[in-house]
């Protein structure tokens, strides 16, 4: 493959992590006017609608990519597994971001880069002794930014953000054990349909049926945006950039990038104000990221390119 095949796909992927990054932003302003969970419950049935509505169309188009050929027992048995993993990532993150800013959500949220390896030991895989000098380092970094380096106990928000990147790491580690046993896109379309029934209970428990938030332009903005746009389409670009990306390690660190576009929205839009020490904590979760997915070879191969340029 050309190497402008590889950066399209590397492209592709920075265009996801922008759009989850600031999909913190319209995350944030929603809770303004409406519960968590109602957002959470709403979110998952736009996604699940829409890409039911793209399933059929492409099999309408598509005679290869018909219902009865998209899957087999285990892998929609996987999906529906990712898609309890998916509601619990979901509705830690919405009741997180209640109390928490969304430069610091996005941040502690992209610790599910690290968490894969440590969820991979679990099943017998071995890592080498960076990946936990990585996590020492994540954790550390999640530490400065929940408390800005005052001995003091976690922000109890802050913990349901870094529960969330944990449930995310279990998901990717879930979707790298179905290789070819589902397509991708029914597989997002179970765990969508399966997530959006069980985040339904609590929403209907706790919050009760209230449409208020319908007279509200930034709820129904902010649910398009994070329903579709994030849910969706970023999705999509993320199974497309991954199969073009030059390697997974720059796959990894593009998606990481969704911490960084997280922040610059908070201060952007929100006016959020980061401190010294928080941003220090950002630096180590950056740190922590690139020694955890970032093999030597592959820094040494960046040196040498680098050397060749000068």
């Amino acid at each position: 493959m050309s190497t402008k095949y590889f950066a399209i796909g590397d492209v592709i992927l920075l265009a996801a992590s922008i759009i989850w990054g600031t999909a913190f932003v319209f995350q944030s302003v929603a809770m303004s006017v409406m519960g968590p969970y109602t957002f959470v419950t709403i979110r998952g049935l736009l996604a699940t609608f829409v890409l039911l509505f793209v399933i059929l169309g492409r099999s309408y188009i598509m005679p290869s990519k018909q219902l009865s050929r998209l899957g087999t027992r285990k892998g929609y048995l996987l999906s529906v597994l990712g898609g309890l993993i998916l509601a619990a990532a979901m509705i830690t993150q919405q009741v997180g971001i209640v109390g928490t800013t969304t430069s610091k959500a996005g941040f502690i949220t992209t610790l599910y880069i690290i968490f894969v390896p440590m969820i991979g030991t679990i099943f017998g895989q071995r890592y080498p002794l960076k990946t936990w000098f990585a996590l020492f380092f994540g954790l550390f970094g999640f530490y400065l930014l929940s408390t800005e380096g005052h001995w003091q106990a976690l922000n109890s928000y802050d913990l349901l953000i870094l529960l969330t990147a944990l449930f995310y790491g279990a998901q990717i580690y879930l979707i790298d054990q179905l290789k070819h046993s589902i397509d991708s896109l029914m597989f997002s379309f179970v765990q969508f349909g399966i997530a959006t029934f069980i985040s339904f209970i609590p929403s209907l428990w706790i919050e009760g049926i209230n449409f208020s938030f319908l007279s509200s332009p930034e709820a129904i903005i902010s649910l398009l945006y994070v329903g579709i746009v994030s849910s969706v389409l970023a999705y999509s670009l993320q199974v497309v950039g991954q199969k073009r990306s030059s390697s997974a390690p720059t796959a990894s660190l593009m998606m990481s990038l969704e911490g960084v576009f997280a922040t610059l929205s908070g201060v952007m839009f929100l006016a959020e104000i980061i401190t010294w020490v928080q941003f220090l904590g950002m630096l180590f979760i950056l740190l922590a990221i690139v020694m955890a997915q970032v093999r030597y070879s592959f820094i040494k191969k960046v040196l040498l390119k680098f050397k060749k340029i000068r």
